[in-house]
This record gives C-alpha cells, structure tokens and sequence, in this order.
C-alpha cells in the first residue's frame, strides 16, 4: 500500500516504463560490447550521432495530414474510436501484419481498377468491345471491395505489428513467430541504406538488441539521414516519462490522458487545442522553419553545444513555443471551429 501511495500517477505506468532520470540513455552502438555478428558491426559502423534528446525539432517529420481528421473527430465517431485507441503506443506495421497486407492490397487493387477503367473507356471509344475487357475492372472492383469487406468485418487480424508502449516502456515484436517485449532502454539505434529500384536511396531508423540479436525496422524511409535522427529523438520523448508527450499535432488528444503531460500543460499554461485551432498554413509555415533547423543541427553535439556553435532552433521545438490560446484565430485564413477536448 505504501508504494502505491508514493506513486504519483497511480500506478498509471507500469515499474518498467522508461524514465530517463533513473535509466539513462540507450545504450550507444559505437562503444557496445558483444554480438560480434555481421549485425552488430553494422551497427558499430551506422550508429546514429544523437545522444539523448538535443535537437527537438520533432514537427520536421510531423505529418501535417492529421489536421483533415482534427475536422472528422467532430462528426465521424469511427475516427473518434481510431483515436482512442492510440496514444499510448506507436506501432511500426509492416506487411508480416495482415491487416497492414489487405490494405495495401485494397490500394492495389483500386489503382488497377482506375487503370482498367480508364483503359475500357479508350478502347470503347475505338470501336473495341469484348466481354473480357469488360470483366477486367469488374475483377478489380470486386477484389478491392472484398479487401475492403474483410478489414471492416475483422476476417484478417491486426498483429504482428512493432509495437512500443509508453506506459510500459517495452517495445514488442514478433521474431520467429513469436511476440517478444524488450525494454526500449536496451535498443540500440542505427541507421539501414536501403537502394529501391529507381536506384533512390532511402533511410531507416533501424533498432537492434544486442543480447538476443533481435531488430526491428521503421517501414517508412526518409530522403535525409538527419531525418533518422529526429525519428530516433522523437521516439525516446515518447518513451519517455520524465517527459510529456512530444509536442506535435497527432498527440494533441491525448495531452490530458497522459498524466506527465498534462501535469506539463497545466503548469506550463498550454492551450488544449492549441494545433486543433491553428490554421493549416501557419502550420505548415511552422513545420518549413522546423526542418531547416533539424537539417543546420550538428547532429552528436549536446544542444548547448549546437548553440555555441551558431545554431539556432526554428522556436517550435517542445517547450519552446508560447501555446497559449489564439487571440485571433477566428481571422485566421484557413482555422477551423474548435473542437471541444475529449469529443
């Protein structure tokens, strides 16, 4: 009883959360010891130059598309539930997720159904007609609208995903078909080339388990490797719980579930809606002055370090900006009604 009276939160995060203050950093590849495995020298010799959190320019690779569901959370209860169910965790989906493959699949099969259309009405104006024509995009139409029934009736599960949880501090993976939790403090972070077909190179935070050899790697790739440094400062706020949420739009509804975070907002003075109220443009605005600055960052130098050097932060990182509420917003070309917190 008495330890759950000296938790302030209530036992809301779980004994092995991720707290900086009493953890320290990831562990840094360049010095780690064992896995002498072609892996692990790879990491040694593509380990990122971040230690910790210095730069914080986390709106660099914010995805300003979440502002269109800002408007659709008032009327669409779908995307209320999608909300909801998130906040707590990122996930990593790659195609080992069924889901993840239907949908992909569904996209597929609606190109090729745009195409085939398009192709019909070509031949048709031609003066060509043939049923087997005709039953191409009927083919396309009905594989996609059957992708799309499977996913919103639950005939293909959502699993397999990378998964890490705030509250917990675990990141958890399948490896070998099995789920496996590993504490986000024992990860090491590095950086994958990988060359596509065009022959464009693309970049990917890549996270390694020294002790049992197990990785895992963002689906998503950048143009720029600084890009891979902000994703992986980005993903050790979020882990972390000495701090609040990073401040960027698709946590803003979730700020006052998250009890650091709102103990943060209260005291910091933070407008609830503040990214929900903001017009796209000043956003966007926002995000232009953001990635100059993560680009200008002396990425393996400390931030005061960077400073001393001449280099000076867009304003927007967390903490930084004044986000209070908007004196004018109504003016604002492009804002939005507000919507209530929590709606």
């Amino acid at each position: 009883m008495s330890e759950k009276r000296n938790d302030p939160y209530d036992g809301y995060y779980a004994p092995t959360a991720f707290d900086s203050r009493r953890d320290g950093l990831p562990p840094d590849p360049r010095t780690s010891e064992g896995g002498n495995t072609i892996l692990g020298r790879s990491m040694r010799k593509y380990a990122l130059s971040g230690r910790g959190i210095q730069c914080r320019e986390y709106l660099a690779n914010a995805d300003l598309r979440i502002f269109d569901l800002f408007v659709e959370m008032e009327y669409d209860a779908d995307v209320r539930k999608q909300f909801d169910a998130q906040g707590n965790t990122l996930k990593w989906n790659t195609l080992k997720n069924p889901a993840t493959a239907t949908r992909v699949f569904a996209g597929m099969m609606g190109f090729f159904l745009f195409g085939s259309i398009l192709a019909w009405i070509m031949f048709a104006v031609l003066g060509v007609f043939d049923w087997f024509l005709t039953s191409i995009p009927i083919t396309f139409y009905a594989l996609y609208k059957l992708a799309r029934l499977a996913l919103r009736r639950g005939w293909v599960k959502d699993k397999n995903s990378t998964i890490f949880d705030r509250r917990t501090g675990m990141m958890t993976l399948t490896w070998k078909g099995k789920r496996h939790a590993i504490h986000f403090v024992e990860l090491e972070a590095g950086t994958r080339h990988i060359v596509n077909h065009p022959g464009i190179v693309r970049y990917h935070l890549f996270l390694y388990h020294r002790p049992t050899g197990m990785f895992a790697q963002h689906p998503a790739g950048n143009e720029h490797p600084w890009q891979v440094e902000v994703e992986w400062e980005y993903m050790q706020h979020f882990m972390d719980i000495s701090r609040p949420l990073p401040d960027v739009p698709m946590f803003e509804p979730f700020r006052p579930k998250d009890p650091v975070t709102a103990e943060h907002d209260r005291r910091s003075g933070r407008y609830e809606n503040y990214w929900r109220d903001m017009a796209v443009e000043k956003a966007e605005e926002m995000k232009k002055k953001s990635v100059e600055a993560a680009k200008t960052f002396l990425w393996g130098k400390t931030r005061e370090e960077a400073l001393s050097w001449g280099w000076r932060p867009s304003g927007f990182g967390e903490g930084e900006p004044d986000k209070g509420k908007p004196k004018t917003r109504s003016n604002e070309p492009g804002s939005r009604p507000a919507v209530a917190a929590g709606s």
